[in-house]
């Protein structure tokens, strides 16, 4: 009996926490103390960015950007039962070594060789594909192992005291049910109310320093040649020669009769003027590794190779006002208007207020 009784703990642990999902917490998402808190375990609090970074594997593992409100309740119950087990390995204190991690994480099958074997190769790619990071991937598997071995001790290796039953009880039988309004209005904004916000804010709209240049491809067609032949890299060993020997950007074009390009203004991030990401972004670090005492080298990207000349550094940028900053601060001052409704919301204690106000 007491064994059973374990069991079905266990089993609303994994299953049967039911929750429905809502804003509840509105008054503790922005009140001091608790900010960015939607919800609590005992003492263990649960933050927006858990939720958010939760969500984003859970996105990706359902493959749809769409979430639907059970979707919603299962991830805020994924997090729940974390905390909930997170407690019982402190409880039981459980923890798990890097020796152990190893251990899990080289026997899983999806890391394995063709042979059976742990392959880094594998596992690195395996987390190029699904977009992770190692730091990830651990944090997952310490919880799983947690998880387990929590269930094992529960259900082998602990009597049933009244204090154990008791705290069972309260953690895991309990029913939340939470009323809740979405804010995702889109309000009324003027042009007026855009321009504004543009011209109070102007310099938060910059992309910071920008630079432009222009490239000569050293592939061995335009080069002259049929093939990547000894000819081929000869002549590109004498441009390097020619840098070294300080030629000019505009020498070495005329030497080799090269063509020349265009590298349209952007910042070291890739992005140009109007806030949009340049189709030159490959040439964006080349750029920003030069300078006007070293202004030409050879650069390699995806097997080609350019020469790149710098030509302008600008130290601060003013933005231009277009259609991509615009709906950039649409959707701030949508969201400041929206957050002002959830703050008045949050203020009101009476709950027909909250129906009211919505």
């Amino acid at each position: 009996m007491k064994s059973l009784t374990k069991k079905i703990f266990i089993t609303i642990i994994t299953g049967i926490i039911i929750i429905v999902l809502g804003a509840w917490g509105m008054g503790d998402l922005f009140s001091s103390g608790n900010k960015n808190v939607i919800a609590e375990v005992s003492n263990k609090k649960i933050y927006i960015k858990d939720y958010l970074n939760y969500a984003r594997l859970y996105v990706r593992k359902k493959n749809n950007n769409q979430l639907t409100e059970r979707d919603h309740s299962i991830i805020l119950n994924g997090l729940i039962s974390e905390k909930i087990y997170e407690g019982f390995a402190e409880d039981l204190k459980i923890k798990i070594n890097d020796k152990s991690l190893a251990f899990i994480i080289k026997n899983d099958e999806n890391f394995k060789d063709k042979n059976g074997n742990f392959s880094r190769t594998e596992y690195e790619k395996y987390l190029l594909i699904n977009n992770l990071n190692p730091k990830t991937v651990e944090d997952f598997y310490k919880k799983e192992l947690i998880k387990k071995l929590s269930i094992e001790l529960i259900v082998n290796g602990i009597n049933d005291t009244n204090y154990h039953k008791s705290k069972l009880k309260n953690d895991f039988l309990k029913q939340v049910q939470i009323k809740y309004y979405k804010l995702n209005i889109l309000n009324k904004i003027n042009n007026d109310e855009i321009n504004n916000y543009f011209t109070k804010n102007k310099a938060s709209f910059s992309v910071g320093e920008i630079r432009d240049g222009e490239y000569a491809n050293l592939n061995h067609t335009e080069l002259g040649f049929e093939k990547e032949n000894n000819d081929y890299y000869q002549t590109i060993e004498s441009i390097e020669n020619d840098l070294i020997n300080k030629l000019s950007f505009e020498e070495i074009v005329k030497k080799y009769n090269l063509k020349i390009k265009q590298i349209e203004k952007m910042n070291k991030n890739g992005v140009n003027k109007n806030r949009s990401i340049s189709t030159q972004r490959i040439f964006s670090k080349a750029i920003f590794s030069l300078d006007n005492s070293f202004k030409t080298e050879i650069f390699e990207f995806n097997n080609i190779k350019y020469l790149i000349n710098l030509k302008d550094i600008k130290k601060k940028t003013d933005p231009d006002f277009n259609n991509v900053i615009k709906k950039e601060i649409f959707k701030k001052i949508n969201f400041q208007k929206n957050k002002k409704l959830s703050e008045e919301i949050s203020k009101s204690k009476n709950i027909n207020d909250f129906f009211i106000i919505a």
